[in-house]
This record gives structure tokens, sequence and C-alpha cells, in this order.
């Protein structure tokens, strides 16, 4: 039978291990990492510098790591928290992220990780759908988190902790360091780690970003979040000595995911960033011997320009894990070159992450792949609607054998069946880290899950190839319709990109009174004084795109706008045009 306590998991290694390190908390003390409203980057990633800020580090042993755990989870239970309540956890990156994770599977509690830049207004609307029991936060949130606790007028108040109260409630006795076995037996209110855990029962929910509406909670069970570690497990073949950096927001899937859960429950190192800042991660990777870190495509792109200056022992990183986004124009070869090893992944939420993976060996030639799927996923293409016939269509030309889609129809039966490889349809998955309903949201739940067979609905276009190759073609709400003919962002921006005056690019659609949307391009050039005019662009792009293709709006910016999770802020870039306008 399959163990899924996380707890009994850093229980074992604690007992085996004590003294070795858990955590590195490494926290920024300029005035720049306080919290804020994202703008053109992340509040979380700061962009390019070369100096590193001062910063405070906090270390904890496995023994420690545990003894907060279990402390926790003792003071929760003497509250009388009630089965699956659940404990919101908002602050920058810390440790209380996971120590609250490890504490919930005693109980058995649920852990809700939520963004720390939500504003008050949305972050009341969360609240008030998830209902907590505690909530848990960093001090400089103090305000904002009463003003939302407040305004999501919960039935049963929550009961509120920052996190150095939390500190000082599971502070470490002195026998810890004589006996680890001991000072747990002082302890009449450790909390009994032989505790059935309930493979379906919520062990997270995890709230995706949203735009005008609230963000929908998804729930990931203690299996899904078990298999999405094994999936991780195998797929990078890291054992328990694994040291990760986490540097993607734990409130979000890229940071909260099989790896870090799983090495932290483990007993491993992980060292644990509140923002993302090159050189001072390039200088942990150094100090701790970091082998692996998610981050998205941005990041690793300013990560490799510090480290190519040169500076830093990079040595120990083997993994360095890429996903959120689609890859940029020549970043895996330049990360192969520094001996950074990337791996592609594709991945949401609803997989606990785990979809699809490339690895190094598999990239050559197939840099327009993410890969095969995760050991314990299925995969499938199926057709789509008739209604968005055209948008698989207008795909065509990617370097995909793509059907007639009135052929596809024809072998794959009726809507929802599955396409023969190289032909593009909606990518669904199944598995056991694959997740099977979202919180309180049923008729979301009826329209994305598969409910008899568990297939996952994921509103990403793809094919896959005649090796098994997972290509990503686009999303489909992510659909421009310019004059009638459906296109895709994705199609668009990589025809640009390979023009020599285009660095980075975001295509998006903008309303339009004549062609109802028409195409445009945000991009950044590595040279402004040479940057190519509109013109030029749809001149040298129409050779491999349709004329409905061909962007009609141009703005160049220093720097893509960036949501909290590094990804486009697709919000900013619309904004641009209506200041143009």
């Amino acid at each position: 039978m399959i163990d899924y306590s996380p707890l009994r998991a850093l229980r074992a290694a604690a007992l085996r291990h004590p003294d070795r390190l858990s955590m590195a908390w490494i926290r920024h003390l300029d005035p720049t990492a306080k919290p804020g409203p994202a703008t053109t980057t992340p509040p979380n990633l700061d962009p390019g510098q070369t100096q590193t800020p001062a910063t405070s580090t906090m270390r904890w042993s496995v023994a420690e790591s545990l003894w907060r755990a279990t402390e926790l989870a003792a003071f929760l239970r003497r509250h009388h928290t009630r089965p699956e309540a659940r404990m919101v956890v908002i602050g920058p990156n810390s440790p209380w992220h996971l120590t609250t994770f490890v504490a919930a599977a005693a109980l058995p509690a649920v852990t809700v990780p939520l963004d720390q830049h939500l504003p008050a207004s949305r972050l009341a609307d969360v609240l008030r759908h998830c209902e907590p029991s505690f909530i848990f936060y960093d001090p400089a949130l103090g305000a904002k988190v009463f003003a939302a606790a407040e305004a999501a007028h919960l039935a049963t108040p929550a009961k509120l902790y920052d996190f150095e109260q939390l500190r000082l409630l599971t502070e470490c006795p002195k026998t810890l360091t004589d006996s680890l076995e001991t000072a747990l037996r002082a302890r009449a209110t450790f909390p009994d780690a032989a505790l059935p855990i309930c493979a379906d029962s919520p062990g997270a929910i995890i709230y995706t970003s949203g735009t005008a509406e609230r963000p929908k909670g998804t729930v990931l069970s203690w299996e899904n979040l078990w298999w999405g570690c094994q999936n991780f497990r195998d797929a990078f073949e890291y054992g328990p000595d694994c040291v990760e950096g986490v540097s993607a927001p734990l409130s979000h899937i890229g940071g909260f995911n099989g790896t870090t859960t799983d090495l932290f429950s483990r007993g491993s190192t992980v060292v644990i960033f509140d923002r993302f800042h090159p050189a001072t991660i390039l200088e942990a990777i150094q100090t701790y011997r970091i082998e692996m870190m998610f981050a998205v495509p941005t990041m690793w792109r300013r990560l490799a320009e510090l480290a190519e200056a040169g500076g830093y022992d990079t040595s120990s990183f083997t993994r360095c894990l890429v996903g959120g986004a689609a890859w940029e124009p020549g970043l895996a070869q330049r990360l192969i070159d520094l001996g950074w090893g990337p791996i592609n992944i594709w991945g949401m939420t609803e997989q606990s992450a785990s979809g699809a993976c490339q690895s190094t060996a598999m990239l050559t030639g197939r840099e327009d792949s993410v890969g095969l799927a995760f050991p314990y996923t299925q995969l499938r293409i199926t057709a789509l609607p008739i209604e968005d016939e055209a948008a698989v269509s207008a795909v065509g030309g990617v370097g995909a054998r793509v059907e007639d889609l009135t052929a596809v129809r024809g072998k794959a039966g009726v809507r929802g069946g599955e396409v023969p490889a190289g032909g593009i349809g909606q990518i669904e998955c199944r598995g056991p880290s694959v997740a099977r309903q979202y919180f309180r949201d049923p008729k979301l739940t009826a329209a994305t899950i598969d409910s008899p067979s568990g297939w996952l609905r994921t509103g990403d276009l793809g094919f896959i190839d005649s090796e098994g190759f997972l290509h990503l073609v686009g999303r489909i709400s992510d659909t421009i319709n310019t004059g009638g003919e459906k296109v895709f962002a994705s199609r668009i921006a990589r025809a640009l990109c390979a023009h020599p005056g285009i660095s980075e690019v975001q295509v998006i659609g903008v309303p339009d009174p004549d062609w109802g949307q028409v195409v445009a391009a945000v991009a950044v050039t590595p040279d402004p004084q040479k940057a190519p005019t509109l013109e030029e662009l749809r001149e040298f792009c129409a050779a491999v795109l349709a004329r409905h293709e061909l962007p009609r709006r141009l703005h160049f910016v220093e720097q893509i706008p960036l949501n909290t999770n590094g990804k486009a802020d697709r919000q900013a870039l619309r904004a641009l045009f209506e200041t143009e306008a």
C-alpha cells in the first residue's frame, strides 16, 4: 500500500540524518524586495541586477524541519481543526509554505497557497470562496490580509498568524540537538504519524491565475501530489541527496511542484529564494551546490546572461527545468553550453505540473517539441467541435503532417474522438497525478474533466508525432479572429523571432472596428537603433505567413510585461495599444 503522507516521509528522513541541511531561506533586505504591484516585471523578479543585495538567510536542519512541522500540527489540533480544514498561506516564498503542507498531513487538512500580489478585493473573493480556518501570512502583508479577511465576511472567522508568530510557536528545544527521538518522545502533543491518509482527500488547493473573474481552485488530492512527485523523480532521475533551488512562486504549481514538495518531505536540501534575483541565485548555486531549479524562459535567459559574464562556479548545476512558456530561440543551446542540462517541461496545475518533458538528450532536432509524456501520465489528441474547425485549419504549416479536418473527424468519429498521429486537436491527459475536480465549481469540473474516464481537457492545441513526441500549437482561447480568419499567436511569434532585429516577442489580438481583431506584436529588439519597422517585419514574414496572419500593429518595449508567475501579462500587452489609440 502506498504511503501518501509527507509527514511520515520527513520523520523517517529526520531519524536517519537529523543534522543534514533541510532548508536555507534567503531573504532580500533591500527596499525593492518589498511586495508591490506587477508592472513591467513580476515583483518577485529583479531584472538583470549583477550586484547581490543585502540578504538574510535562515537555515533549518532536517530535525528542525520535522520538529516545526509536527509542532504546528499539534498546535492546529489543539484548536480543534476539523478534517479537511483549509489553511491559507500568503507571502513571498518561505519555509512556511512547505511546513504547513507537511503539517497538514497529520490532521489531515488542506494547504491553500495564495499569490501575495492579489489585490485586496480579489484576495477577499478567494477567501470567501475557500473559507479558510487559518490564514498564515508575511507580516509585511498584514494590512492587506486584515482588510481582505474582513471584506470576505466569513461565516466562521479565520484565525490569523503571521510568519514570526509561527516561528515562535514552533521553536525547537535544546534537547533536539542531543537526540531527536528523546525530544519527540517528551512531547505528548506529537501528532500520530501513523494516522492514515485517504488517497482521494484534498491535500492542496492551488488557485490558478485568473483575469477579471475569480481564479479557479484546482483540488490536488494526496494521491495526485504523491504521483506528481513520482513523475518528477523518475523523469529527472534525482535522489534524496539532491539540492534544489526554489525561485518560482510557491503559490504557483511551478514552485509548489513534485520536486519541491518531494525533496523537502524526504529530508533533502531546498534553497528557497523570496524573489528571483540572478546574482543571488548564482551565488547560492556556488555556495550550496544546487543541482536543479525550475524557472520560466525569461528567467533562464537572465541567469544565462550573467553566468556567461563569468565569476560564478555553477559546475554543480546539471538540471535546469524550463516551463511556463515557449522556448526562446537559441535558449536551449545557450543553457547546454553552460553545462546546465535544460529539461523542457509542459504541465498544468491540474496535472500536478507533470504533463510532458524533454531531456537534454532529446533536444537535438526536436526544439519544437515539449517531449514525451511523464512516466505515469497518458496523453492523447482529440477532435475539436465544429465551431473550431477554422482554428485547426489556421495552424497548418507548423511542421506537422496536418490532415484535413473532415478526414480527421471521419477517422476519429465524433467530437472528442482521438486524432491519429500528426493531426492537430485538443491535448487531453489522465493519470494518478491529474486532478479530478475544481473546488466548489461542479460546472467547470464537468466541462473540463470527464468523470468516468479521468481525461482532462487541457485547452491546449497540439499534435503527437509518429515517435510519440508532443508538439504545442497554441491555446484554443488564444485564437485571434481577424476578418473571419482564425490564426494562432504562437505561429506568428515564431516567424517574427526569426528576424535578427527581434530578440523577444508576444503576439495578441487587439480590437479593430473593421476587422474585429487585428494581429498585434509587442517586441524587444537587441539594438534599438536598428529596430525593424512594421512594414519590414511584414515583408520578412510574408514567405511563411498568410496575409491575414501578418501583424498590423507593432510596439517596441524594453522588457515584455510579465505577471507574478513570470509569464507574459496579456492584459498589460493589450493596454499598450489602448494607450496608442
